[in-house]
């Protein structure tokens, strides 16, 4: 095992280190501030190429209905998938040319598929009473906590589905009024998401 250099983590010798970074024409790596323990951490970006290459996975899986939590975690994200910091930036760059319009698609695709999880979870009645013995005697009860996790489930679905696709679910804009509510993202004409190739920009 080889031994640590003395002073090697020191500031003195990450100041070397930027020092002859800059003498190489090496950009400092950007980092951010740990809000819990205040350590400087790295930002890895993630190669333009390989963010290009991702893309249909990120947006077919969002599409399907999975959310950008779960498609690209904070924690334990596979190499070749960007941060979703780093993702947004990209979208709201429109970087590629479509990336915008692809992702306001996938979002749009996204929204009705959470309105089949919606009806699923309103369909499914098996968890709504439960079964309590009192004096000797089995009765069913309606569990009220399942009912009420179940409504907010529901609810919370409605809310984002009505605001990712207005034309379909969007309430009280059926003339066609800017909503003053929804996502800030832009709603314009779509192009064609070709899967296997990527994003391709909307024609001119």
């Amino acid at each position: 095992m080889s031994k640590r250099r003395k002073g090697a983590d020191s500031p003195e010798a990450g100041a070397r280190r930027a020092k002859a970074r800059a003498r190489r024409g090496v950009p400092d790596a950007p980092a951010v501030v740990h809000p819990a323990t205040g350590a400087t951490v790295p930002v890895v970006q993630a190669d333009a190429g390989a963010f290009e290459q991702a893309l249909p996975e990120i947006l077919g899986r969002l599409a399907n209905g999975e959310h950008l939590t779960e498609i690209l975690p904070g924690e334990n994200r596979p190499a070749h998938l960007p941060s979703r910091g780093y993702f947004h930036e990209r979208v709201a760059a429109n970087n590629p040319k479509g990336l915008a319009d692809a992702y306001t698609r996938a979002r749009e695709a996204w929204a009705f598929s959470q309105a089949e999880v919606a009806l699923h979870i309103a369909d499914d009645s098996e968890h709504d009473t439960k079964r309590i013995v009192k004096r000797g005697v089995t009765i069913e009860l309606p569990d009220k906590e399942w009912i009420g996790r179940s409504r907010l489930r529901v609810e919370t679905r409605k809310w984002l589905i009505a605001r990712f696709n207005r034309t379909v679910f969007g309430e009280g804009n059926e003339r066609g009024e800017a909503d003053e509510k929804a996502i800030p993202y832009p709603v314009v004409a779509l192009p064609e998401l070709d899967p296997p190739h990527g994003v391709k920009a909307a024609s001119a």
